[in-house]
């Protein structure tokens, strides 16, 4: 984790200084390493993200950079967000899953039979 996070350091310092494909070499190098935590190489690389979109959004590296970080981040989330579902079955049934899968009406007004 500690490499990957040196790469992302040198990715933000090569994109500080204008250097677009070295810094999304390191970045994607730091992405494909072994890595015990996504969630956090991903928090860790949002400086170089910030970057690359403010200055090098209209480039077709910085734009395949920047989506690559995004298809990671929402499969974190939603590989985290089903992790919590297994551990704690009781949250999906008090969530609006259960009402949708035939458990009780959403309150509000009722206008019929």
């Amino acid at each position: 984790m500690r490499m990957a996070e040196a790469r992302i350091t040198l990715g933000v310092v090569a994109a500080r200084q204008g250097d677009l494909d070295q810094a999304v070499n390191y970045g994607e190098w730091a992405l494909r390493g072994d890595r015990q935590s996504l969630p956090s190489l991903l928090m860790v690389s949002r400086e170089l993200a910030a970057i690359v979109n403010r200055d090098f959004a209209a480039e077709p590296t910085g734009r395949e950079y920047l989506d690559h970080l995004t298809a990671l981040s929402r499969a974190s989330q939603s590989r985290y967000r089903f992790l919590y579902l297994i551990k704690h079955p009781s949250s999906l049934r008090s969530s609006g899953r259960a009402r949708a899968a035939g458990g009780a009406r959403p309150r509000g007004r009722h206008t019929g039979a």
